[in-house]
């Protein structure tokens, strides 16, 4: 459907982290969420000017946007110009696919004695390139679309370089961001022969991965519903995921010490699940990116497609509410006892030993023709992992790089065969 938009000031004036969820929103006045058939905290997706979709969570407009025009939807100026240019209106499609966002994080480390930079003194905590205490964190936008995402972490990640390499004044002096790497692990710790001063502790990362559900899965009372997704989703992704770390970065799933990483942690929330257990390993390479998004989409696909169709379209959840009825929807997946002792062992062999199931599992899944050539990718990579540098920079650009000169050679090439045929 097409309706009209606007950019919203009110929007545009929220701090720190509320400009950070405000960039997720539309705000659509009930009036015309009520002439377009539009609930309040469901998923609508939007084609930006490049051609790639991006889903918004529908809230309602602020008074004073809706008394302006009770009949125009709401954007920050961030979004809102990332839409067609030199337009008032725009399509919008109501969700149907699970939409997928994350928020990596990475380690900014320097060259010469590889001791930890403190993110949070150089980036703001709510940015969309922000920090997390000492740690980089990447905030794309949410969409059905994983290669979307993916290349907007590429641009996210450019935009710390550029911050870095502009040498922002830190307490009065000048610093050369030029000699600070950005790095991906899933835990770092410092060389110990660092002087005091030079010492910040070791750091544990994550690669969260976000999920928009329908809205029943997210009710308060649910959380017992999503406990058993995590299971699943424990399962097929969080196990593979660790084949990246390997067997020297083990210390996050590893330690004895909080529930961080380990099986069955998750948030829940009013309008996303956060998956907590991959690490920050996974954000090596955009090979690696895609193909945890892609597992992660296809895996909670099914369990959706599974329990919607095992009560009676989400009216009794309590169905799936206990490891016993899960287990009956997926017989396959081993028990938690099983799935924890083979993610937090410090050797990869357990986690080896169940690919060959997993891999058979997700080619029973709901989807997985449309994203199988990502998976059997990552699959690959991940049982026969090649010396992927942890400095991920020039991984990443190299990648996007080799994939726009494909493009422009296939451009090429059909000019070429179509002034031979003429």
């Amino acid at each position: 459907m097409r309706i009209p938009i606007s950019i919203s000031k009110k929007m545009d004036e929220g701090k720190d982290n509320d400009l950070l969820m405000e960039r997720k929103l539309i705000r659509i006045p009930r009036d015309l969420r009520e002439l377009a058939d539009i609930e309040k905290y469901e998923y609508v997706t939007l084609m930006t000017a490049k051609g790639e979709k991006i889903s918004l969570i529908v809230d309602s407009a602020y008074a004073d946007d809706a008394k302006a025009n009770p009949l125009t939807a709401y954007l920050t100026s961030e979004v809102y110009n990332l839409l067609i240019a030199n337009t008032k209106d725009h399509d919008i499609e109501q969700c149907e696919a699970i939409t997928l966002g994350c928020d990596p994080e990475l380690i900014i480390v320097d060259r010469t004695d590889r001791s930890i930079f403190e993110a949070q003194k150089v980036f703001r905590k709510w940015n969309p390139v922000g920090s997390d205490g000492t740690l980089l964190e990447l905030r794309p936008l949410p969409s059905v679309d994983v290669d979307v995402v993916v290349r907007n972490l590429f641009i996210q990640m450019a935009e710390a370089r550029r911050v870095l390499s502009e040498g922002r004044k830190l307490n009065g002096n000048k610093f050369d961001g030029q000699n600070y790497a950005i790095l991906a692990r899933s835990y770092y710790a410092p060389p110990v022969s660092l002087p005091t001063n030079r010492t910040i502790g070791p750091q544990t990362a994550g690669f969260h991965v976000h999920f928009g559900l329908p809205k029943p899965l997210l009710e308060w009372n649910k959380v017992h519903v999503l406990r058993q997704i995590t299971t699943i989703l424990d399962y097929y992704v969080g196990v593979p995921s660790i084949l990246i770390e390997g067997e020297h970065d083990i210390a996050r799933r590893t330690q004895t010490s909080g529930a961080y990483g380990k099986p069955g942690d998750f948030r829940p929330g009013n309008i996303t699940m956060e998956y907590r257990v991959p690490g920050g390993a996974l954000m090596k390479s955009p090979e690696t990116a895609i193909g945890l998004l892609s597992v992660a989409g296809l895996v909670m696909d099914d369990v959706i497609s599974r329990i919607k169709r095992a009560t009676n379209n989400y009216e009794n959840l309590n169905l799936v509410g206990t490891d016993g009825e899960m287990r009956k929807l997926y017989p396959d997946v081993p028990t938690g006892l099983k799935i924890i002792e083979t993610i937090c062992s410090p050797s990869i062999t357990p986690a080896r030993n169940e690919m060959d199931r997993i891999r058979g599992g997700f080619e029973k899944m709901v989807g997985y023709a449309k994203r199988a050539e990502n998976i059997n990718r990552f699959l690959d990579l991940v049982s026969n992992p090649k010396n992927i540098s942890e400095f991920v920079e020039q991984n990443w650009r190299v990648f996007y790089e080799q994939r726009q000169q494909r493009a422009v050679d296939i451009l090429q090439h059909a000019s070429a065969s179509s002034a031979i045929s003429g």
